[in-house]
């Protein structure tokens, strides 16, 4: 068959793209485990997903570790309202 399908994935904050190539079809509804012998995702595509996957992590560490407690969220709102 060897026709080639993109698929999106996700919601509007995390949309993953795969490009796949369609191997066969199957006559019946399978399980997932089938279906997925039944395509192969291009090397661009996987590479292109554990980029923005890569990319996810790195925006994560960025954030603290825990939320600040009422001290620290007074001493927050005291030098956001400084200016």
């Amino acid at each position: 068959m060897a026709d080639t399908l993109t698929i999106r994935q996700g919601h509007a904050t995390r949309l993953e793209e795969k490009t796949v190539v369609i191997k066969a079809l199957s006559e019946n509804r399978g399980n997932a485990t089938i279906a997925a012998t039944l395509y192969d995702e291009t090397e661009e595509s996987m590479v292109q997903r554990e980029f923005f996957a890569e990319q996810r992590k790195l925006l994560n560490l960025a954030r603290p570790d825990t939320k600040p407690d009422k001290k620290q969220r007074r001493e927050l709102n005291k030098f956001k309202h400084q200016w």
